[in-house]
């Protein structure tokens, strides 16, 4: 029996990565792993088969050299992107790329419609999903002629996050005396990679939206895949517990939630009319029984383990795809498909979450009911959780993160102040 094509991951400090290189790894597909720093995780990854130093994506440039003189050097890997930064890049030089990897790639202008924001309203609205109410000033002239009427608070936001640095979910904005200053300080702080204002020379105009306080607590997550012919998908769904920050932030606890074959519908009509195919997260804020869409991540992303371990390898479907092979794909899904839903299980990144309890005890952020509650809600699901990090069969990971974290924050101590003293 020949061995199966070998998968090329790159962005190793990303949770997503670490879950993608265990789940292939395990199915014996091997794995290059390549990253900037030494020390990202999923490198370490007893399942990783080859490690390799990259140039940053924040070089874009120097970066797509990379991936092309990697491609000629070892022709006949997949390629699969494992953030926005990544899944925008390989789109963009698509045609170079597929000389020597198997990809699994819409065009660009699909991508870059999903991410940013204000070319996914349109499709959203054909598709039959809400979206939170927007609004995309022009101009400071339009700007401060919203700000008269905008329901404040409202949240200012990125219209993407490709390439963008720091990143940055968003700000919220009080007031309508706070909304020039609020909107400039956003675009001094940050901003966009000549790349990509190269290819969007609007990109830089930050996105309004109605602020929904209830997004702390209920964010309805739902994960999964779909073929190029739009006839082969299976999902599952979580809602997300706790975020880091809780205003906007990163999830650390979710639980599984039921499918809403509603919601998956129209999200299937939304990658069906924009012509997505491949891996795929969609966030929604659920306010008062309706679902509103807030991102749409088209690669693999942060809490993919917990699909993983509810019989969806989504890697492995991935993988299928690029390849060619249709039956195995075709196996996989229908198999997936008929795994139960819901059985109890959680996900949860215990590292950040006891590093986040610590932090804001010590800050005075966190009451000892709070992080009582966490410990509690931990110990109940005991065994039927999944870890972004920690697994006792590859320690070596929550080794390299752990040291990789002590480092950063010995380079930049005011960060870890701003943690320990920012809200939980």
């Amino acid at each position: 029996m020949s061995q199966p094509a070998p998968v090329l991951l790159t962005m190793a400090s990303y949770h997503g990565t670490l879950a993608a290189v265990r789940c292939l790894g395990a199915h014996g597909v091997p794995v290059t792993v390549a990253d900037d720093s030494f020390l990202s995780k999923a490198a370490w990854s007893k399942y990783a088969t080859r490690r390799e130093r990259c140039p940053p994506v924040q070089k874009a440039e120097r970066f797509v050299a990379w991936l092309l003189e990697f491609g000629e050097r070892n022709p006949g890997h997949v390629l699969y992107p494992t953030s926005d930064d990544v899944a925008w890049l390989v789109a963009l030089n698509v045609d170079k790329l597929r000389k020597n990897f198997f990809l699994y790639q819409p065009p660009v202008e699909v991508i870059y419609g999903l991410l940013n924001k204000q070319q996914l309203a349109p499709y959203c609205a054909a598709a039959g999903l809400d979206m939170p109410p927007s609004w995309f000033p022009k101009d400071d002239a339009h700007l401060l002629e919203l700000g008269k009427t905008l329901p404040y608070p409202v949240l200012l936001k990125p219209q993407t996050q490709i390439l963008y640095w720091p990143h940055a979910k968003g700000l919220v904005v009080e007031s309508r005396e706070a909304l020039q200053s609020t909107y400039d300080k956003f675009r001094r702080d940050a901003g966009y990679a000549p790349e990509l204002l190269a290819y969007d020379s609007q990109v830089g105009r930050p996105v309004l939206q109605a602020y929904f306080a209830s997004a702390i607590e209920s964010i309805y997550s739902m994960s999964g895949f779909v073929d190029e012919t739009f006839t082969l998908s299976v999902a599952r769904s979580s809602r997300k517990v706790l975020q880091r920050p809780r205003q906007l932030g990163v999830g650390l606890c979710f639980e599984e939630a039921p499918l809403n074959r509603d919601i998956e519908a129209r999200i299937l009509s939304l990658c069906k009319s924009i012509g997505y195919y491949g891996v795929f997260e969609a966030e929604f804020i659920v306010d008062s029984g309706r679902h509103l869409l807030i991102d749409f991540n088209p690669r693999f992303y942060g809490q993919m383990a917990f699909e993983i371990a509810r019989d969806l390898p989504l890697p492995m479907l991935v993988h299928a795809a690029a390849t060619g092979q249709k039956d195995v794909l075709r196996a996989e899904v229908e198999k997936a498909r008929a795994a139960p839903e819901q059985t109890g299980r959680v996900f949860c990144n215990r590292l950040e979450l006891r590093s986040l309890l610590r932090q804001q005890r010590l800050g005075g952020r966190l009451s000892k009911a709070d992080v009582t509650h966490w410990e509690v809600w931990l110990k109940e699901h005991e065994g039927r959780l999944s870890d972004a990090i920690l697994d006792p069969t590859d320690r070596r990971p929550a080794y390299a993160h752990v040291t990789q974290e002590l480092a950063g924050y010995l380079r930049h101590p005011r960060s870890f102040i701003r943690q320990v003293r920012s809200k939980a």
